[in-house]
């Protein structure tokens, strides 16, 4: 089975700013049994008025068949906040046949409100 070493990259924009993000990744082995949370979580803190924020994961090890969710933890203002995740692989064919990178929209991802 096909490997890669993979980093993810989430760019929001529309974002609330003036508050802490937390992103992390959950995976799932071979696309079955439960997702496990990839540590570390990162935690960023996005000044008023700072809108349009990144974040890159870790390098993570990765067959054709894992499940990687990206999960957003963010700030109550963000029910308009939109983007793009880029995958970058060093194997491009367990991701994209077409190219190393690719670009999904971020409705793939769960962005969700801290309580």
């Amino acid at each position: 089975m096909a490997s890669a070493r993979v980093k993810f990259t989430v760019k929001l924009t529309n974002a609330a700013g003036g508050g802490d993000y937390v992103i992390y990744l959950k995976h799932q082995w071979l696309g079955t049994g439960t997702a496990a949370l990839v540590l570390p979580k990162t935690t960023a803190t996005a000044a008023a008025g700072e809108t349009v924020i990144e974040f890159a994961s870790i390098d993570v090890d990765a067959k054709a068949t894992d499940v990687y969710d990206i999960m957003i933890d963010g700030l109550a203002g963000d029910n308009l906040a939109n983007g793009a995740i880029r995958i970058t692989s060093d194997n491009p064919s367990v991701f994209d046949p077409a190219a190393g990178t690719r670009f999904v929209p971020l409705h793939t991802c769960t962005l969700r409100t801290a309580i």
